[in-house]
């Protein structure tokens, strides 16, 4: 479930104001079919959200399902547990050299596979090293929530210092 109560595979939050214009459709970013917009009454006051029904949409199947279906394909060559973690961290590795070179060409459809490519190999390390890919992503989220700081147009992350 979303913070909102929604559940979490609702394609995006556009709007937060009740008296936001809903007559026209929305079509979903991830597979083009058109999406229904749903409210709901929170303590802040009414929320909304487009909402994707398409089972098959990407936006509506979690990282855990996807997780899975990498493992059973990595699985089913043998990638798993034929590969070692050096193997595929260095795969990881080649993969990020790929989705560099989109990112400087400007290549989106390139960039796009790249970062795809990329979590592939972490899932194959994650499962090399019998952890779980979401669990990591998890303990990273866990990590990292009540975070506060900003991001310099220099690109350093300064963290707000937490007073005890």
């Amino acid at each position: 479930m979303s913070r909102h109560g929604l559940p979490s595979s609702f394609d995006a939050w556009l709007t937060t104001d009740p008296d936001a214009d809903r007559d026209e459709a929305a079509i979903c970013r991830h597979c083009s079919e058109t999406m229904e917009y749903v409210t709901e009454h929170d303590p802040d006051g009414v929320s909304g959200a487009w909402v994707c029904h398409n089972k098959q949409c990407p936006a509506t199947v979690g990282l855990d399902e996807y997780v899975a279906r990498i493992e059973a394909w990595a699985g089913a060559r043998r990638i798993i547990p034929n590969a070692t973690p050096e193997s595929q961290a260095l795969k990881a590795v080649e993969e990020m050299g790929e989705l560099a070179n989109a990112l400087l060409t400007g290549n989106m459809n390139a960039l796009a596979d790249a970062i795809g490519d990329v979590v592939v190999c972490l899932v194959n390390l994650s499962a090399l090293n019998d952890m779980s890919l979401v669990n990591c992503v998890a303990g990273a989220w866990d990590q990292i929530k009540d975070r506060t700081g900003t991001l310099l147009p220099n690109g350093c992350f300064v963290k707000e210092e937490v007073k005890a």
